[in-house]
């Protein structure tokens, strides 16, 4: 029963994969910061993140990069598949995602926000739900967050809290949803070689108000640069799933500060 459950969270994260590369970004609108954004005097921001990546994970692994399976699939499909790809899920548990992180955000935009005179506060570990909503538990979950509802964006995560603990006047959060590989299957087989895949969500918000100053949706997919099929380690392939992270997370850098870090 454990295991049904398990390729039962792996069905519905295929849906929502399916849902967001099809149609849901579409209606999501980018907004730039205010062009007097970096002019604030003694101003205070806060770096954090959030991840949604343990959903299929509820009990583990850690935060790591994973595969992702794309397409026309049932469950017996699913399972199938999954057996073919334990290589390559091993291979990607092995890039940390608060590494990745620490690495391309939070080093690369306190540098930058110090520079423009901003007093900056960081929170390191990954904030998230600890009960989801498809009925799973996730036991990496320490910096639990409530949803709450907008009027604009339906449910979404409240950051008051998490305002309020730091005590800052802006708020930048990156919203991880899926980090690591991707690959299009028809029932059990795949149909294209994986590739680096990242989707996250950055969310600029003024501490005093609450409002959303700024947002974007970034959706990178990497091709592989050589020979993806090299296992144990799948050099290639994992170069191009950090890739694709560091392309996201730029995105959301050039938005804030008008330049490539």
């Amino acid at each position: 029963m454990k295991e049904w459950v398990k390729l039962y969270s792996w069905f519905v994260l295929a849906v929502v994969i399916i849902g967001f590369l099809g149609g849901c970004a579409s209606k999501f609108n980018n907004i730039l910061p205010p062009d007097d954004f970096l002019q604030k005097k003694n101003a205070s921001i806060g770096l954090i993140w959030t991840s949604n990546a343990n959903i299929q994970y509820p009990e583990g692994p850690e935060y790591t990069a994973k595969h992702y399976m794309l397409g026309q699939q049932g469950l017996l499909d699913i399972a199938v598949a999954r057996s073919f790809s334990d290589k390559l899920s091993k291979a990607l548990s092995e890039i940390k995602l608060k590494d990745l992180m620490k690495e391309h955000y939070f080093n690369v935009f306190q540098r930058a926000f110090e520079n423009n005179n901003f007093n900056v506060k960081i929170n390191p570990d990954p904030y998230c739900q600890k009960n989801h909503r498809f009925g799973t538990y996730n036991e990496y979950c320490t910096n639990s967050l409530d949803l709450t509802k907008s009027p604009t964006r339906g449910f979404v995560y409240d950051y008051k809290p998490v305002i309020e603990d730091l005590g800052v006047d802006y708020l930048l959060v990156i919203e991880l949803s899926m980090h690591g590989t991707g690959r299009s299957y028809y029932g059990m087989l795949p149909t294209s070689p994986p590739k680096g895949y990242t989707a996250l969500v950055s969310y600029l918000i003024n501490g005093r108000t609450e409002e959303v100053i700024s947002q974007r949706s970034s959706s990178v997919v990497e091709p592989v640069n050589g020979e993806w099929d090299e296992p144990p380690e799948y050099a290639n392939l994992m170069n191009a799933a950090r890739a694709s992270f560091e392309i996201a997370i730029n995105e959301v850098f050039i938005d804030i500060f008008k330049q490539a870090p």
